[in-house]
């Protein structure tokens, strides 16, 4: 899957988009760079994997930093915003 650039709040992580990520087996989360103010809580990932969560106006350009562990065995990925950080084993 090779996504196309979509940036900022109104764009991107359509309903689609959304619904198809979900059902990725493999996927242990799914981290988005914005919420979108066009759906539902629901209809999108849990706030705490959204690193901006405010409208165009208010937005801070907060990242979402993933890596993989010197011993290659983990990779962190972690928002400044939420302040918390997720490691995933890798495979």
């Amino acid at each position: 899957m090779w996504p196309s650039c979509a940036n900022g709040p109104e764009k991107g992580a359509n309903l689609e988009t959304q619904q198809t990520m979900k059902k990725v087996k493999s996927l242990q989360a799914l981290f988005q760079l914005h919420r979108n103010i066009k759906l539902k809580p629901d209809q999108q990932t849990s706030v705490e994997y959204i690193a901006n969560d405010g409208t165009t106006a208010d937005c801070k350009g907060v990242y979402v930093k993933a890596s993989v562990a010197a011993d290659a065995r983990r990779t962190p990925c972690r928002s400044p915003v939420r302040k918390k950080v997720h490691e995933f084993k890798t495979r």
